[in-house]
Formats: structure tokens, C-alpha cells, sequence
């Protein structure tokens, strides 16, 4: 064997001592984040063997600052609020469970409303997103979230919009909870 070539063995017999190596002595993983069984598994585990045996006492991983409510330092970023100014106009949709109706306070007064429901669906803890818009004349039904974006216009051109919340009958979760047992 040339030179090169003896080099180019003793370098990779190396690599793949120390990659054996590394792989023997490497610490087992804590918790396979796949598979939600054995992670239950693992944590239980973990609280009976004394991990953390402290937390389970009675202690506390991180100590909480003791803070003055009324102090100076937060005090300064507390400005006063005028009252509210809310309108004086009842709202034209109502909200009972998860049905938006259209008021008959409001037809009386209006004539022949038309409303756009838009669901909002939160995404994750930061961001909405806007779903599907329906219009009608009567009610709308919450289907896709719990939270719609409400606009309507009257026949004389009045408007009125705003954000409502209900309580959706989503089938699928009712079936997870159990409660019907």
C-alpha cells in the first residue's frame, strides 16, 4: 500500500473508533418526543425515582420576585384612563350559544339588514387568521371557530360591525371529553 492510502485508512479506522466511542458512552435519550406513551412513561418515571425530588416537596425551581404592587418603579408606567366611551346603539347581532341571530330590535329599526360573518381561527398564541365569509339575513351558526368577525349594512346604508364570541357544538371535541358517560 502506498502512503496515501495507509494515511487514508488510519485516519478512517480513527473516525470510526471515536464514533463508536461517542456512541457508547453517549447519555440515553430522556424522552422520544414521537411517541406520547412513552413519554408519559418516562415522566412518571422520572418522579419516582427522586428527580427533581425538591419540586415534589414543596419546593420551587424558580424563585418568584417579591414585588411591590403600588411601588414607584411600576407605578410610573400606570397612567389614568377617561371612562368609557361605548355607543349608545344596542347591538344588531346577538350571540346565544353558538348561533350570531340579527336582532328584531334591529330590524324594526333598520328594515332589511345583511350581515358577513367571517370566522377567526387562532393559529397559535400570536397570530389569527381570518376563514371563510358568509352573508345572510337571519342567523349564522359558529362551525369553524368560536370567534367571528361580524359586518353589517342596513337597507338604508347604516353599518355596524364587531368582533363575537360563542360556543361552538364541535362534535369531535365533545366525543374526547367524556362527559356523556
Amino acid at each position: 500500500l502506498s502512503y496515501h492510502t495507509r494515511r487514508l485508512v488510519y485516519a478512517s479506522v480513527a473516525l470510526l473508533v471515536i464514533y463508536t466511542t461517542v456512541q457508547i458512552f453517549r447519555p440515553p435519550k430522556l424522552i422520544d418526543l414521537q411517541d406520547r406513551e412513552a413519554q408519559l412513561k418516562q415522566i412518571a418515571k422520572m418522579i419516582q425515582s427522586g428527580t427533581n425530588n425538591k419540586l415534589w416537596r414543596g419546593g420551587q425551581a424558580c424563585r418568584h420576585p417579591r414585588l411591590e404592587v403600588n411601588s414607584s418603579e411600576i407605578m410610573k408606567f400606570i397612567k389614568p384612563q377617561g371612562p368609557l366611551q361605548c355607543s349608545e346603539e344596542k347591538d344588531w347581532v346577538q350571540m346565544i350559544g353558538g348561533t350570531a341571530k340579527i336582532t328584531q330590535a334591529a330590524r324594526d329599526r333598520y328594515g332589511d339588514i345583511e350581515c358577513s360573518f367571517t370566522d377567526i381561527t387562532r393559529t397559535d398564541d400570536f397570530y389569527t387568521r381570518t376563514g371563510i365569509t358568509t352573508t345572510t339575513h337571519t342567523e349564522f351558526n359558529l362551525e369553524a371557530s368560536d370567534f367571528v368577525r361580524v359586518r353589517c349594512i342596513s337597507e338604508s346604508g347604516k353599518k355596524w360591525s364587531s368582533i363575537l364570541a360563542g360556543v361552538r357544538n364541535d362534535q369531535d371535541v365533545w366525543d374526547r371529553t367524556g362527559w356523556q358517560q
